[in-house]
């Protein structure tokens, strides 16, 4: 017989959803915590969390998972063109002028 579990918190209170953040961490197999991924696992939202406790890098700190932190990745396109491996590599000398 399968066991019941909600698919929500009973409490909501910051060592609940703490609770949850380490939980969810444990589950999710990736060196990161994405809100994306907390949300696919989790029984309360990001949004949720971030509400109560700040931005996501604060709300993992919170719960002592600042290491699973990940500021995200860069964005896909430049100037309305794609990243290249070389844009990427002069990037830093061409900062501020465009020709890229």
């Amino acid at each position: 017989m399968p066991i019941f579990e909600l698919n929500r918190l009973v409490s909501y209170d910051d060592e609940s959803l703490i609770a949850e953040l380490r939980r969810v961490a444990a589950l999710v197999g990736k060196p990161y915590l994405t809100a994306a991924a907390f949300n696919k696992h989790s029984k309360v939202n990001s949004t949720c969390i971030r509400r109560r406790f700040g931005k996501w890098h604060e709300c993992l700190a919170r719960a002592g998972l600042e290491y699973r932190y990940s500021s995200g990745s860069l964005p896909k396109r430049i100037s309305g063109r794609p990243y290249t491996k070389e844009a990427l590599i002069n990037a830093g000398g061409n900062a501020g002028r465009g020709n890229w």
